[in-house]
């Protein structure tokens, strides 16, 4: 099968990072609903996020000397040992299951970047758009599928036999990446470009510089909202069940999914251009179904249009950056680039658990559909997103060093 070891990855994925999705929602249930503890449940995700930033830093560093497959394969086989050797031990409890979230929202942020930095090596010469788009319809399926399964399986299942379900499918990552064959790079020379290039080259590209900040924006506002103000809603508004929570998160991956299906006929409909800032409108309008409906369906239908724009702005944005950007200097410019995206959640974190223990739910999440309307009119206002929209994907392929030569001026 043509493109084999990019598909097997995708499988490897979904099984990895739906997994960790799980237990975190496991671990978000049963604060709320069991521990009746809301606000250490805010908190917890706070430190999640810190940390994953932490890692993040540090990884820009020595990026460019990882290796990809090894990586995968430690990743998933730390994170296979702590959730077998929780479903081993006689007891555990709550702060166990909160350790080993920690542990496996680490893990899963090493990988991230690996998925989309890999992605013009496994794919040259063929069609970058159509990659790309299987990397949104992953990122929704790993929505769906972790919401899904927690959700259902909360619902059938004791903690521990969820435990062990969880365990096996970490392990068959573990396995798939174990025998992937990631092609060589075409550039022989050992890059040594690391996160003092990656750093210098952000800062003087002006449109990756803006989209970085409407990225760690949509991140300061979306995951308060998704991992932590949803779950509230669902549980104590609502009176939901694990299965209802599940169902409003899923609404989230489906509209993800609905999102990477049509992104290329909107692309050529719309433009790259206008479907980008429309995707920003969306959620700002998604964002407020959630705020204005008073009924159920508007939490699920505002949630499924977020998703939507959501996925659509990354898929863009996404491709324009990883093609755009050398590959020597890909993996660490990645690296560098989710840290900045990360670093406002923690923030977001602990403005949205402030703002519950306040009960002002319906100030934040105005607050929040106001400031992604701005980004779109950010985004609609960047000269350089409109010039570098209209490109096709051989001017597009590491065009950032005739674009921003001094950003990039030591690399060429």
């Amino acid at each position: 099968m043509k493109y084999s070891g990019f598909y097997l990855y995708q499988v490897a994925d979904i099984l990895f990072t739906s997994s960790c999705r799980a237990l975190a929602m496991l671990v978000a249930w049963l604060m709320i609903n069991q521990y009746h503890q809301p606000v250490s449940l805010g908190w917890l995700i706070t430190l999640s996020w810190l940390s994953q930033i932490m890692v993040l830093i540090g990884l820009s560093f020595i990026s460019s000397r990882m290796d990809k497959k090894t990586t995968l394969v430690l990743c998933s086989l730390v994170g296979c040992l702590g959730l077998v050797g929780l479903s081993l031990s006689a007891e555990w409890g709550i702060a166990h299951l909160a350790a080993l979230f920690l542990l496996t929202s680490v893990l899963s942020i090493i990988i991230q970047p690996i998925g989309n930095s890999i992605v013009p090596e496994l794919f040259r010469g063929a069609d970058l758009q159509s990659a790309f788009q299987v990397r949104g319809l992953i990122n929704s399926i790993n929505m769906v599928l972790g919401a899904a399964i927690s959700g259902l399986v909360i619902h059938i299942f004791t903690t521990a036999q969820l435990l062990w379900i969880l365990s096996v499918s970490v392990a068959g990552a573990l396995l798939i990446f174990s025998g992937l064959k990631l092609k060589p790079s075409l550039n022989q020379e050992k890059s040594t470009f690391s996160a003092t290039a990656a750093i210098r080259a952000l800062i003087g590209n002006r449109l990756e510089r803006r989209i970085v900040c409407i990225a760690a924006l949509a991140n300061f506002i979306l995951t308060p909202t998704l991992f932590y103000i949803t779950p509230i809603i669902v549980v104590e508004h609502y009176q939901g069940s694990a299965m209802l929570l599940g169902l409003a998160e899923a609404m989230f991956g489906l509209g993800m999914l609905c999102g990477g299906v049509c992104i290329s006929r909107l692309n050529t409909l719309l433009s790259v251009r206008l479907n980008s800032v429309s995707s920003l409108i969306l959620v700002a309008v998604g964002l407020g179904m959630v705020l204005m409906l008073p009924y159920l369906i508007g939490l699920l239908l505002g949630l499924a249009i977020t998703g939507l724009g959501t996925v659509m702005f990354n898929i863009n944005t996404n491709k324009i950056r990883c093609s755009a950007t050398p590959e020597k200097l890909r993996n660490a410019f990645e690296s560098i680039y989710l840290a900045l995206c990360l670093i406002p959640i923690p923030f977001g974190l602990s403005l949205a658990t402030l703002l519950v223990q306040s009960n002002h739910l319906s100030l934040t999440l105005a607050g929040f559909s106001v400031l992604i309307f701005g980004a779109a009119i950010m985004l609609y206002r960047s000269k350089y997103f409109q010039h570098i929209a209209n490109l096709n994907d051989a001017e597009l392929h590491e065009c950032y060093p005739k674009l921003f030569a001094n950003a990039y001026m030591k690399l060429t």
